[in-house]
């Protein structure tokens, strides 16, 4: 095991998680922002998204 660095804590969530959930972040964003431009609602979708986070 490596010694842990006294300066900086250790990150609790790996970076391959930080950047998948950056990436979902960003595609739910641009999702927010075509659906505020067409205004359509897609419940499949919507239920989609939700599924991934539980």
């Amino acid at each position: 095991m490596q010694p842990i660095d006294p300066v900086r804590p250790p990150n609790p969530v790996p970076a391959t998680h930080r950047i998948e959930r950056e990436r979902r972040d960003r595609e739910q964003q641009s999702q927010r922002d075509d659906e505020s431009a067409n205004n359509q609602d897609d419940d499949d979708e919507t239920e989609h998204r939700i599924d991934e986070y539980v």
